[in-house]
């Protein structure tokens, strides 16, 4: 008879503690997707900012992508296969990358002389391309 209200008990507890686990890894699972999506969608975006206004800039390697406080994407890479050249590209979840977030010293000195001061916004770019396109 105890062992029978044991079972009454243990039982619900054991299945809320597995539902709890389940919805846990779901929802961790929905947030990589997330993540995921989100690097998608500004690669390009993030290559031609580092492309157009940087010398020399062959290829992107993204290390790292983590949400701060705020909701903003933290993009994390370095070019041409160095570690050295590592950059952090800001992205808020409802606009798309524009400029750069951190960069390394070694990165800022292949900023090209025109864009020292001020580098072009990706939608910038963008239009400039978009103009030239229709000419």
């Amino acid at each position: 008879m105890k062992l029978k209200n044991n079972y009454r008990i243990i039982i619900p507890i054991l299945a809320t503690i597995l539902i709890v686990i389940l919805l846990g890894g779901w929802h961790m699972h929905k947030k990589e997707q997330e993540k995921e999506a989100i690097l998608e969608k500004q690669k390009s975006r993030i290559e031609l900012f580092y492309k157009y206004n940087y010398e020399g800039i062959k290829k992107i390697t993204y290390t790292d992508i983590h949400t701060i406080p705020t909701g903003t994407y933290v993009i994390e890479g370095y070019v041409n296969d160095d570690p050295e050249l590592k950059f952090d590209a800001d992205v808020d979840p409802d606009t798309n990358f524009e400029s750069s977030g951190a960069t390394s010293d070694e990165l800022d000195r292949l900023v090209k002389k025109e864009y020292r001061f001020k580098v072009k916004k990706v939608s910038k770019i963008l239009e400039e391309q978009k103009e030239k396109q229709s000419h």
